[in-house]
């Protein structure tokens, strides 16, 4: 019988969908190598084919959730009508949907990210990021400024801003501020009200009539940003016990 050679694209998404697997239930620290290519069937020279390391591997995980999430915002987009507001909250509700429907395994990227040694892995994945996400806002902050409906004098510098907070301010009230929270009540405090002030500063920056930028936060995403706490905090992977709950 003639031996089956998969395509490389395929054989590597293989690798990552079980190592994503292994990430969720025993930790990015303590899945190793070898519980990777066990789980998979393949050897281990298989594996460094595909990845010069496990931390390889693990970039190319979180690289592919971001590329993943933004293809789909950008197809999802292309039906989405209304004024710039309406297809704004679109955006941004889309992308906190999208998260939460798949909120295990961003609560498995969380704590590795934000570990003090991938600092730049973070600032280049983030600015990867930013770019890609770049040409979606700007057309949503230039329809407002053609309609009326946001208040700009300049949609490229004022689109810049807007990704600033997004991305950078997010991110620093992830690091700086709800990370050095005494407790998860304590830290979910801190987030409503960056969260809040975030929408209101967009707004401003925006000149959208005020009160127009809400989002309702999904009940299910602050429980997983309150574990995702506990988790980065407290330096630990989470596994899973023998009932299925975290530990």
């Amino acid at each position: 019988m003639a031996r089956v050679t998969k395509d490389a694209d395929v054989r590597r998404d293989e690798l990552l969908d079980v190592a994503l697997d292994l990430c969720m239930t025993v930790g990015f620290e303590s899945a190793s190598v070898e519980q990777i290519t066990t789980a998979a069937g393949v050897a281990k020279g298989t594996f460094y084919h595909y990845f010069a390391s496990k931390q390889e591997l693990l970039l190319q995980l979180v690289d592919r959730f971001g590329e993943d999430l933004l293809g789909y915002l950008e197809t999802a987009m292309k039906d989405v009508e209304g004024d710039a507001v309406q297809r704004l909250l679109a955006l941004t509700g889309l992308s906190a949907a999208w998260k939460v429907e798949r909120l295990q395994s961003t609560m498995a990227y969380v704590p590795f990210l934000y570990k003090e040694e991938n600092l730049t892995l973070r600032t280049k994945l983030y600015s990867a990021w930013m770019a890609r996400t770049r040409p979606l806002l700007l057309e949503i902050v230039e329809q407002g400024a053609r309609e009326g409906t946001f208040d700009v004098a300049d949609p490229d510098a004022t689109t810049d801003i807007v990704l600033s907070i997004w991305f950078d301010f997010a991110n620093r009230l992830w690091e700086e501020r709800v990370m050095a929270a005494a407790d998860d009540a304590s830290s979910m405090d801190v987030l409503m009200r960056g969260v809040s002030a975030m929408w209101v500063a967009q707004e401003r920056i925006l000149g959208a009539p005020q009160g127009s930028l809400h989002v309702h936060i999904d009940p299910r995403a602050l429980d997983g940003a309150r574990e995702m706490f506990r988790d980065t905090v407290n330096g630990t992977d989470r596994v899973v016990d023998q009932d299925g709950g975290h530990r």
